[in-house]
């Protein structure tokens, strides 16, 4: 017996309805004779085809540039310096993150605490780290510090027996202190000097002592300042301490400026393999 067929309509042009026979997808046998007239049909050979083969692929998905890194691949909590956050304190200004704490004088603008976030291992005493010219005698700087953005301080101060005006600037970079020594010729005359880094540290050993790079290790922790210039300073030798390090020499006409920028770091704890020791 034919299975059953599913009687679609459709109006032809003109209005004709007409009625078309569409074979289930369930019938397995065709009639061997027209049902109107009972003659014999003509039959076609079925072919039983096999069903097309299933292929698999592999969906791979790359999930590196949007999936977050494994917990293990995060560093601990502290070793991550965070934000940076800016207080007035006693005896000058703050900048602190979560692993460093620098103070600035309010008085000079120079660096009188460097050290710990807990504030409790200060790796500078006496002056701390204070900046000086070549050949131009040490005076009371007369300046103020103020704010410059949300990481920054600037001191500006003049040296007005020597008509000479500072400005440095200081903000943490990370685990780095960035600071910019800038000073300006008020004279009515030419100025030649080079900018000095000087530094006061307990217990202090040397492991790389040039004009531009100082590397040693204190009682708290190994200290680098390293300083950029466009020449080599002079001389090329190993500068005496306190010096740290030094600035080209430049020759400023008046109403002429110039700066040294310099990178501060203090890490870990005290190595004893050091190579030569402070002379206090």
């Amino acid at each position: 017996m034919a299975h059953p067929r599913t009687l679609v309509s459709r109006r032809a042009a003109g209005g004709a309805i007409l009625i078309l026979a569409v074979a289930s997808c369930t019938q397995t046998a065709s009639p061997s004779k027209a049902p109107a007239t009972g003659e014999p049909l003509h039959q076609l050979p079925v072919i039983d085809s096999p069903p097309p083969p299933v292929v698999e692929q592999a969906v791979t998905t790359d999930n590196s540039a949007t999936s977050a890194p494994a917990i293990d691949d995060l560093p601990p909590l502290a070793s991550m310096p965070g934000p940076t956050t800016m207080s007035r304190v006693a005896g000058g200004y703050e900048l602190k993150n979560r692993t460093l704490r620098v103070v600035i004088s309010e008085k000079t603008g120079d660096v009188i605490y460097w050290g710990a976030a807990d504030a409790n291992r200060n790796s500078v005493f006496r002056h701390g780290v204070y900046a000086s010219l070549v050949d131009v005698p040490e005076e009371t700087i007369d300046g103020y510090i103020e704010k410059r953005d949300d990481q920054t301080w600037q001191f500006f101060g003049q040296d007005k027996a020597h008509q000479i005006t500072w400005r440095k600037i200081y903000c943490l970079e990370k685990g780095s202190l960035l600071a910019s020594l800038i000073i300006a010729n008020d004279g009515p005359t030419s100025l030649t000097t080079a900018i000095q880094l000087r530094g006061d540290f307990p217990n202090l050993r040397i492991t790389d002592h040039t004009p531009e790079q100082f590397t040693g290790h204190s009682a708290y922790g190994a200290v680098s300042v390293h300083g950029w210039n466009e020449f080599h300073p002079t001389p090329t030798s190993q500068p005496a301490l306190p010096v740290l390090i030094q600035s080209d020499t430049k020759t400023l006409p008046p109403g002429e400026r110039f700066a040294f920028t310099t990178e501060w770091k203090l890490t870990g704890g005290r190595n004893a393999e050091a190579k030569t020791p402070n002379a206090e």
